[in-house]
């Protein structure tokens, strides 16, 4: 019985490793666990190993590429395209997605296939064809995303309707496969500790893929809620929070750990309770309306915030959020973490009735991450919101993600 959490099989020739690798990717970041040649093979018996990965339940899908060179592959023709048609045909939850590539159409797709040891013709299959050659990024999320929709479908269809969907975000280290896990964002090949290596990535890449996700978890699990956790940046778990912002109807969860404490489910569902936590206003520059806001949570972000005053515009005004209870402030509880994430706003919108309109908002956080994904999914009307993260190196924050909330 194949489980529709496994692994996303990919079968195709070497020559087209640079363009497979975009699809590859473009799958990590979107939370599909993937296995490919060059990644998953171990010495020994090539054949073997192939024929074990095509029948192990663990393998959810297979994606065919299908290029010209493909008819002078006698693994393809013999091996993969056999054993994942066939597999596609058993009707336990196991896909296929065939893809026209190499500049092929439909019919030269099934043609690069007629010597495949199998029974399926492939010109009665959905077959994608991709327009260019080789193949860009766009076109690599557009087969990820396919292949997202039914892998959620086929894991809504296996689910009890009580379970919720598990979903691990990290922007630290490599997800290792996990059987089980719906979904394994692994964004750490696009991170350099707590930073993306390229600003644009987050406009280019991560937050494209998020906002599929979300979509399609809404699309394909209609009325599931989704429990997430990770070791993730607190901009990549405030992303997630701003995909299911609380008025979309979405209900997700975090699994937080925190050191010395039994792990909790923190989500916006629960009451708050009261934290200890207030916020102040400091007034800045009457003509400016941007407003920088600090959560000094599990440590005071102050220090950092003042050394980075000249990498930003003038300010209207200054909120913080804190304490006055000894660094590092623990939430002890999921309801603290609910009341903290409404004083955040609570404070933002005082601000912004009582001193005008806002352009944006600047986000400076040391928080855990679970109260960051609460803050995103908080931050609903509020517009323009930029996140940064601080830098070790220089002791100052440095700018990532903007949102449109």
């Amino acid at each position: 019985m194949t489980d529709p959490t496994g692994r996303s099989f990919l079968s195709y020739r070497r020559p087209r490793q640079s363009e497979v690798a975009m699809v590859i990717e473009a799958q990590h970041v979107r939370g599909i666990p993937t296995w490919q040649d060059i990644e998953n093979i171990d010495e020994g018996p090539t054949e073997r190993q192939l024929r074990d990965a095509l029948a192990d339940e663990t393998t959810a899908n297979g994606i065919l590429w299908i290029t010209p060179d493909v008819a002078d592959s006698d693994f393809i023709q013999r091996i993969e395209a056999p054993a994942l048609l066939k597999r596609a045909t058993n009707n336990d939850g196991f896909f296929v997605v065939p893809v026209a590539a190499g500049g092929l159409d439909y019919d030269g797709a099934a043609a690069a296939l007629k010597n495949a040891l199998s029974l399926e013709d492939l010109r009665v299959w959905n077959v994608t064809m991709v327009s260019t050659n080789p193949i860009t990024e766009p076109e690599a999320a557009q087969i990820a995303d396919r292949v997202l929709h039914d892998r959620l479908a086929a894991i809504h269809r296996a689910l009890p309707a009580e379970a919720p969907l598990s979903l691990t975000l990290s922007t630290w280290a490599p997800l290792p496969f996990q059987p089980g896990t719906a979904l394994a964002m692994d964004w750490s090949r696009q991170f350099q500790g707590r930073s993306a290596k390229n600003p644009r990535i987050w406009d280019e890449t991560l937050l494209p893929a998020l906002r599929s996700t979300v979509a399609a978890i809404e699309h394909d699990c209609p009325g599931r809620r989704v429990v997430a956790g990770g070791q993730a940046s607190l901009t990549a778990a405030t992303a997630l929070g701003v995909e299911f912002l609380s008025p979309r109807g979405l209900h997700v969860e975090w699994r937080q750990v925190t050191s010395g404490q039994t792990p909790q489910i923190w989500s916006l569902s629960i009451p708050a309770e009261s934290s200890g936590f207030t916020y102040k206003i400091i007034d800045g520059d009457l003509a400016s309306e941007e407003l920088a806001v600090l959560v000094s949570v599990t440590d005071d972000v102050s220090n950092a915030f003042t050394a980075s005053r000249s990498d930003l515009p003038r300010l209207r005004a200054i909120l913080h959020v804190e304490s006055p209870a000894t660094l590092p402030r623990i939430l002890s509880t999921a309801g603290q973490a609910t009341d903290v994430a409404r004083i955040v706003v609570e404070g933002i919108r005082q601000v912004r009735r009582e001193r005008g309109p806002l352009t944006s908002i600047h986000l400076f956080m040391a928080a855990p991450v679970g109260l960051a994904m609460l803050i995103g999914q908080s931050l609903n009307t509020l517009g323009t919101i930029r996140t940064y993260e601080y830098a070790a190196a220089n002791g100052k924050y440095k700018a990532e993600a903007v949102f449109q909330c």
